[in-house]
């Protein structure tokens, strides 16, 4: 080794006490201006426990608590990171189907942040075995086309999807779902869409992966042939001793899309038959409407009839006691007929065979004797 040169060391001797004494000084400065603007402190953090070395074919169900309290003293500037500055995991590798507890330990500690405490030493885990099975991707469009357009059934590539995770969270999985939204569009739609796992009631299955997890979703939207036609009640006739007083319809007209050649042979919407027989005073009938084969209904496919029925005068008719709507309860009120909205399609239709024509009404013998009102919105 070779020796210092004699001038160097006399340079260090010289005044060797005030150096000594002055390096002494600078590292207690130091130590204090360090612990003051970055001293040691304990702080507490709530961290996450990790599961690691999961067995083959086995599903971890839950980890009770999935948070653990750790105390862990270090400076401040390494403790006020975040997320924590450590890890906590739980070792599964001897793990089996059930529930079981595993201990909990510390991972990945930093240098300068010691371990005061661990809030526990085990947490509760439950293990299920893992299965897969199939389920084919049901396509849910919500919103309306464009008007003049409809949307036809739609189709996913690919077809099936496969749903993998516990068993007890699969046989959960009733179908798996991909939503698309065609509100307004007016061309057919191609699009990749992330897929849902759902129960027997619509509800979001958790713990479950589906594989793969996006399907190309394919909804054809073509324009279509539409017409607006008036809904025609299919009113029976009334009790012996009663004529109709009263006959409404909501709504009054229905958008019906068919081939140009059936549109030009309809004239109305008929509803299913109201039966009135047992009728006394009036009354809302909830009823559907009938359209031939096919013609499809744009919107709702039933309409709210009401029908209203008052006595004839006479020894035999029976006396009307249930009250009466409007101006009608001092006497027989007018009946309101407002003209129906036009058609668009050529010539008149044929009226049901038991439906009363406008202009004539059943009277008390079944005989035309009176006026019956046109079905009419009041």
């Amino acid at each position: 080794m070779r020796a210092l040169p004699a001038d160097l060391i006399l340079r260090l001797a010289y005044q060797w006490p005030l150096k000594v004494t002055a390096l002494l000084i600078a590292t207690t400065l130091w130590v204090y201006v360090l612990n003051q603007q970055n001293p040691i402190v304990t702080r507490e953090f709530a961290i996450p426990v990790q599961a690691v070395n999961l067995p083959k074919d086995v599903e971890l169900l839950s980890i009770t608590p999935d948070k653990v309290d750790v105390t862990l003293r270090g400076r401040a500037s390494l403790l006020s990171r975040s997320p924590a500055p450590v890890l906590v995991r739980t070792d599964l590798s001897g793990g089996s189907v059930g529930g079981q507890d595993v201990p909990v330990q510390v991972a990945s500690r930093p240098p300068g942040i010691d371990v005061v405490s661990l809030g526990r030493e085990y947490v509760r885990v439950r293990l299920d075995l893992s299965v897969s099975t199939s389920r084919a991707v049901i396509v849910e469009t919500p919103g309306l086309t464009a008007e003049g357009y409809r949307a036809y059934a739609a189709s996913t590539q690919p077809a099936t999807v496969s749903v993998v995770g516990p068993t007890s969270m699969v046989q959960r999985v009733a179908k798996v779902v991909a939503i698309l939204d065609i509100s307004g569009l007016s061309a057919s739609v191609s699009q990749l869409v992330k897929v849902e796992p759902r129960d027997e009631v619509g509800l979001a299955v958790p713990g479950v992966r589906v594989e793969p997890d996006t399907v190309r979703v394919v909804v054809p939207i073509r324009p279509v042939n539409t017409k607006l036609l008036p809904i025609w009640p299919d009113v029976g006739g009334p009790p012996a001793g009663y004529r109709v007083r009263r006959l409404s319809v909501r709504p009054t007209c229905v958008v019906v899309s068919a081939s140009p050649e059936v549109l030009r042979g309809l004239q109305t919407v008929r509803t299913e038959p109201i039966d009135i027989r047992d009728l006394r005073g009036t009354r809302a009938f909830s009823v559907r409407l009938r359209v031939p084969n096919g013609v499809s209904i744009l919107g709702p496919a039933s309409a709210q009839v009401t029908v209203g029925v008052a006595s004839l005068p006479g020894p035999t008719a029976e006396p009307d006691t249930s009250p009466e709507e409007g101006p009608g309860s001092q006497g027989e009120p007018p009946v309101e007929s407002p003209e129906a909205p036009p058609s668009t399609g050529p010539g008149p239709e044929e009226p049901p065979s038991n439906a009363v024509p406008p202009g004539e009404s059943h009277g008390a013998a079944g005989s035309p004797t009176s006026s019956q009102p046109k079905p009419t919105e009041r």
